[in-house]
């Protein structure tokens, strides 16, 4: 986490340095001072995905009786399943973690459900005792996507 937090104060002070109004129309300096952000963000994704992975392991330490896990033990982007663990008496819990950014402003993209279908699948396929099946979407409560999982 430690890594994260470099790279937003180090992206934060890149923007504070950023002259907007000097680069005008300029699409070199935009190139430039863009290309930069980007080095410096790294691949933000994993960061996201990785801290939703700590929020669905202090979940699952909460809610049920698990041992300890490691989710950095799996890369983020890896194939597999973000979470296979078992309960002390024996029960397996496996999970997905998405944290996918809707494509459009009240609905996910047709590729983006197509994904989200295939790991609800990838999850069925799996012999489980507890199932928890959740997507999470940054969204207002008035705001929810229309498409429904099942379509």
């Amino acid at each position: 986490m430690s890594s994260t937090g470099t790279r937003l104060s180090k992206t934060r002070d890149a923007l504070n340095d950023l002259d907007v109004a000097g680069l005008g129309y300029d699409s070199r300096g935009w190139l430039t001072a863009l290309a930069a952000l980007k080095a410096i963000a790294g691949n933000t994704s994993n960061d996201v995905s990785f801290v939703a992975c700590l929020l669905a392991k202090a979940f699952l330490l909460q809610r049920y009786s698990v041992t300890t896990f490691d989710v950095a033990e799996k890369a983020q982007g890896a194939q597999g399943l973000d979470i296979d663990i078992m309960t002390r008496d024996g029960q397996r819990i496996v999970a997905q973690v998405k944290t996918t950014t809707p494509y459009k402003p009240h609905d996910f993209g047709a590729q983006q459900w197509h994904t989200i279908k295939r790991d609800f699948q990838k999850l069925e396929s799996h012999k489980v005792t507890i199932s928890i099946s959740s997507l999470l979407a940054r969204y207002p409560k008035n705001a929810r996507p229309r498409n429904a999982l099942s379509q």
